[in-house]
């Protein structure tokens, strides 16, 4: 699943760190070139894969669009008697710990790992057996 960034609008592809192991393909081609020494499994450093596909498949550079030229911001700005950049500074960071967790979305390295497991919710209870004297 692709992984993003946005800044103001423009979804750009988040950086990315796997190791791509190619002796556990499932795809025979691959497993054939890997064993031919064509190719090697490696760790990617980069931008996401998966994003930057969906970029070449569309033929962008970017998704999205600049809040900047948004018509419906620029209205709401306009409404509030403000410039455009005065009106998207009302949601820009303030605090130290927003400047943080705004750095730390944006220097996010996705691995793909899977999430941990969550344990089951326990049955309800109820039904037809609870219902006998």
């Amino acid at each position: 699943m692709p992984s993003w960034i946005s800044r103001r609008g423009v979804c750009t592809p988040a950086n990315e760190e796997v190791y791509i192991d190619y002796s556990q393909s499932k795809d025979p081609r691959i497993i054939k070139a890997f064993k031919e020494g064509k190719i090697k499994s490696h760790i990617h450093k980069g931008p996401d894969r998966a994003a930057t596909e969906v970029l070449k498949q569309q033929g962008v550079d970017y998704l999205g669009g600049d809040a900047r030229m948004d018509p419906d911001m620029i209205h709401r700005a306009r409404q509030a008697g403000m410039t455009i950049d005065e009106y998207l500074k009302l949601n820009d960071p303030i605090t130290p710990e927003e400047l943080a967790k705004q750095k730390e979305k944006e220097d996010k390295v996705v691995d793909h790992q899977p999430e941990p497991t969550k344990p089951a919710v326990p049955g309800a209870g109820g039904g037809f057996e609870d219902m006998r004297p």
